[in-house]
């Protein structure tokens, strides 16, 4: 089964009354390696709890993103907060597989509006904590003789 048909079927199987549900990511981009997973964002109706998880289904392993349908624009915000606007690129950049009423177009909308924003600008207090953190994680790898250590302190400012 391609990549749609499994995201589809998932949707169908286990969100069958959801509002919206967009399929995104490397595989709808064309960038899709061995080791890809279908993302897919579902926005069901109000009451529902916001979670995600990863599973295997339909040949493919999926990552899912649920939302409740009053609070998906909170999750976009926070999202750009932290500078990581995953679920609004799956969203603006994605395939509609489901749509009701034509929420997915409004969605799509408020997600390039927010990503057109661009990121927050960083606050004195988080570019001085910033600062500070990078230089005494600097200055441990520069002291330190212990490659297991080197490697630790690297990989934290690599993530970071």
């Amino acid at each position: 089964m391609d990549a749609t048909e499994a995201a589809r079927a998932f949707v169908n199987e286990h969100f069958p009354k959801c509002l919206v549900a967009f399929f995104g990511g490397n595989v709808v981009r064309g960038e899709a390696t061995e080791s890809s997973d279908l993302d897919i964002v579902v926005i069901t109706a109000e009451g529902e709890s916001y979670y995600h998880k990863s599973l295997h289904a339909f040949g493919w392993p999926i990552q899912v993103f649920v939302y409740d349908s009053r609070f998906y624009k909170d999750i976009f915000v926070w999202d750009a907060r932290e500078r990581r606007p995953v679920q609004a690129l799956i969203c603006l950049e994605g395939d509609i597989i489901k749509n009701s009423d034509g929420l997915a177009e409004q969605i799509k909308n408020d997600a390039k509006i927010l990503l057109e924003k661009g990121p927050v600008p960083l606050g004195q207090t988080e570019i001085d904590d910033k600062r500070y953190t990078l230089t005494e994680r600097l200055n441990d790898f520069i002291d330190s003789d212990n490659n297991d250590e080197c490697m630790f302190i690297i990989n934290e400012l690599v993530a970071w």
